[in-house]
């Protein structure tokens, strides 16, 4: 194939290379099966290293070869017309599919649950012989890895960066949370589908995969005193890095700092105001086409709507009065004329907004759970609950159905009804 470099056999029917349509240098193995229907078997080396990558060749076409000689004329297809397919080389074929077909981001989330997890527990068993008592099992395996399992000695993981390996000391080890193992789940259950179309595995034995139970944990949010006081030592940073620019004879415009900071201020109050998530405003979905301004002809107040679009769900937003100043003020850090402009012309405020927290003292709520940007999505849908706005406006305006609000955000701490709960009954 043309793709294929460095082509070199260091053992007959067992050939190391490097692919030319990926940006990485690691090395690839390739090794004869027998199989008539299925010639070659493909692994990654995981490494930049020849040497390496010869040695683990050498290695794993000797492990094959005696695998080979103890199966007992095992049939390649069993008479439903199944194959009789690895867990390895399918999960080695399912990414390269994910690859080709989904996002990079989508891709290295399922290697990670399928090569760290998954494959080093299933190894070479046959898809078809999994069944559900496997998967519960499996289950356990992945709660304890850290705990008792094959990751408490674990003092250093290899990553791949930019496609370069890249070991990460392990810092910390914990017990994966019911959101994390319905994730990875999830992932599996959608491989077996797959394995389905490719006739690993009859739909009817597909194994049943049961989700954890999860508690609700929602988002720590902001009161509205801690926004006034995050919003107060925005202006105070943005004035600091203004001054320090004019120190220098430099307008803040052309000041780097100062230019994100005002940026950020405007970016908090716009979260604040509308409950939109990060994502809603990021270039990629937020432009100046999904701005729109009128004006009541009686009143002569101003009314704005925002068209909002991340996480695939489309939908118009009422923010609160307060959205016109921040909208107004955006109008002269870009091209509001040009409806294809981003309104936000900056690829992320996570760094900043992580840095106005810890300034702010306000990184972690009480129950030491970390705040971000989501938090002023939390505070918004809050402060509307007790202002007594009805749940179901509030999931429209949000973008979220009812049955969110109710489970995450209409547990309202008694505090915050204060003034409710003590007048006399």
């Amino acid at each position: 194939m043309p793709y294929l470099i460095d082509v070199a056999e260091v053992l007959p029917g067992a050939v190391i290379y490097r692919r030319a349509d990926v940006k990485g240098k690691q090395w690839y193995a390739r090794f004869e099966t027998g199989d008539r229907k299925r010639r070659y078997r493909v692994e990654s080396t995981r490494t930049e290293n020849r040497n390496e990558a010869i040695a683990y060749a050498v290695a794993r076409s000797k492990a094959l070869k005696a695998a080979q000689v103890n199966v007992v004329d095992q049939p390649v297809v069993s008479p439903g017309g199944i194959r009789r397919m690895p867990f390895r080389d399918a999960a080695q074929e399912y990414l390269d599919h994910v690859r080709r077909t989904f996002s990079e981001k989508k891709y290295k989330g399922y290697r990670t649950m399928l090569d760290r997890y998954a494959v080093p527990y299933f190894g070479d068993r046959v898809i078809s012989d999994i069944t559900s008592r496997d998967i519960a099992k499996f289950k356990t395996w992945r709660k304890t890895y850290y705990s008792s399992g094959p990751g408490a000695d674990e003092e250093e993981r290899l990553y791949v960066r930019a496609g370069k390996p890249v070991k990460q000391r392990v810092k910390v080890k914990k017990v994966p949370t019911g959101v994390t193992i319905n994730n990875e789940l999830s992932a599996l259950s959608k491989f077996f589908q797959w394995c389905v179309d490719q006739d690993y595995l009859d739909e009817e034995k597909v194994p049943r995969i049961k989700r954890e139970s999860q508690d609700d944990n929602p988002r720590p949010a902001f009161t509205k005193a801690e926004y006034v006081h995050l919003r107060t030592v925005a202006q105070e940073r943005f004035r600091e890095a203004a001054d320090a620019a004019h120190a220098r004879g430099v307008n803040w415009r052309n000041d780097l700092t100062a230019y994100h900071r005002r940026l950020l201020l405007h970016y908090i109050a716009l979260m604040w105001a509308s409950g939109a998530r990060p994502a809603d405003f990021t270039p990629k979905y937020f432009l100046w086409e999904d701005v729109e301004k009128e004006r009541d002809p009686v009143s002569g107040r101003w009314y704005v709507t925002l068209y909002l679009k991340a996480k695939r769900r489309k939908g118009r937003c009422v923010p609160a009065w307060s959205a016109i100043h921040a909208v107004n003020a955006l109008t002269f850090f870009t091209d509001s004329q040009n409806p294809k402009q981003p309104v936000f012309p900056v690829k992320s405020f996570k760094r900043s907004f992580d840095n106005l927290l810890k300034a702010a003292g306000l990184l972690r709520d009480r129950d030491g759970r970390k705040r971000t940007a989501y938090s002023l999505r939390s505070g918004y849908i809050t402060q509307r609950l007790l202002l007594g706005d009805d749940v179901a406006t509030v999931a429209r305006n949000c973008r979220t159905s009812e049955a969110m609000i109710e489970r995450f955000y209409n547990k309202l701490d008694p505090i915050m009804k204060r003034e409710s709960l003590m007048r006399e009954h």
